[in-house]
């Protein structure tokens, strides 16, 4: 099994052990730090965004070429061509998961879980995948958006619920902020993330580091 597949399994099974923590379950109705989303909602997404993929390559083999070239340009495209209703839908989404407790949506992920590990063994690393709306991309690009998904919304449940962030998978957090500058770049220029990252507002911790 290639390092993206191995990284998100084990990512995997961080998120199921978030949406399974008693501190999740006891404030699963309350608001989230994402507006208009409880933290059941936030749970119940990124449970979701992990198991997904099983549903995805039960559909078969789609016909290429890919629509996305990566992971970063999943995420560059999509964040363009986002509408309001776009974003309500994912909001919906959530909710309509979380909105049995937090048992079930636990449960889906364990379940495809023990399934994908096996499958993601098999699948030639020239997989294509097809994904949200239709859209064709490889296998391994589509694991790393779901990384990305998990990291950042791991951190929007833990900030939720006012406790230390879970321990990402290893290799998970260098994957993800490689996708985001990635994501910066095609969206801003590389000017503009070189100038967030050493000197943005909230650049004070990475500014220090370098020349003044």
């Amino acid at each position: 099994m290639n390092e993206v597949r191995r990284i998100f399994l084990d990512s995997c099974a961080v998120v199921l052990s978030a949406v399974s923590d008693e501190r999740v379950a006891s404030k699963w109705t309350q608001p989230s730090v994402l507006d208009g989303q409880t933290v059941g909602a936030v749970a119940a997404h990124v449970a979701r965004g992990s198991w997904v993929v099983r549903s995805y390559l039960d559909e078969g083999v789609p016909d290429g070429p890919a629509t996305f070239s990566s992971a970063a340009d999943y995420f560059a495209k999509l964040m363009e061509a986002a509408t309001p209703e776009m974003h309500e839908g994912i909001r919906q989404r959530g909710a309509d998961g979380a909105a049995d407790g937090p048992e079930t949506p636990a449960r889906l992920l364990k379940e495809n879980l023990d399934a994908l590990d096996e499958r993601l063994t098999s699948e030639p690393e020239d997989r294509l995948i097809s994904v949200y709306g239709g859209n064709v991309m490889m296998l391994d690009d589509y694991l790393a958006t779901r990384l990305t998904e998990q990291v950042v919304h791991l951190d929007d449940l833990a900030r939720s619920v006012a406790i230390d962030p879970w321990t990402n998978a290893e290799g998970a957090e260098e994957l993800v902020l490689s996708v985001g500058v990635d994501v910066g770049r095609a969206r801003f220029g590389g000017a503009a993330v070189v100038h967030s990252l050493f000197r943005g507002a909230g650049a004070g911790p990475l500014a220090k580091g370098v020349m003044a």
